[in-house]
């Protein structure tokens, strides 16, 4: 048994060494480098396994407080997002019912602005099925 080929260093002698390996002519051009940027592979890979929304839901939440701010922040979470709807989680009923009247519409512009109205086209805003369990 012979020892493994060491792979060479050169680009010329490493289209050499593909050519032998796959059974290339030489007369038939070697297939070009395919370069891709890691972000357009990992969000790719994020897409493909349906991770995308999630990665760009924990975004969000890392910018939350500062787009919302704190006060309303400490009351109010973003939950899921579903065909251009961001899903708004609300503390309290009374909460919810000031934001609805006079704070979702600014809410929705900074979102907007932020990450684009094609990104988020509305919001629902829900009570918080999960408010208190934390505490």
């Amino acid at each position: 048994m012979s020892p493994p080929r060491k792979r060479p260093y050169s680009c010329s002698r490493y289209s050499e060494w593909e050519r032998e390996r796959h059974g290339i002519a030489h007369g038939v051009p070697a297939a070009p480098e395919r370069t891709t940027e890691a972000s357009k592979l990992i969000s790719g890979l994020l897409g493909q396994w349906g991770l995308k929304e999630q990665a760009w839901l924990r975004a969000l939440e890392e910018e939350w407080v500062a787009l919302v701010g704190e006060p309303i922040a400490r009351h109010v979470r973003p939950g899921r997002m579903d065909r251009g709807v961001l899903y708004v989680f609300v503390s309290n009923s009374v909460w919810l019912s000031e934001l609805k009247r006079h704070g979702e519409s600014a809410m929705l512009e900074k979102l907007q602005a932020r990450f684009g109205a094609d990104k988020i086209t509305s919001l629902h805003m829900r009570l918080d099925p999960d408010f208190g369990e934390g505490t």
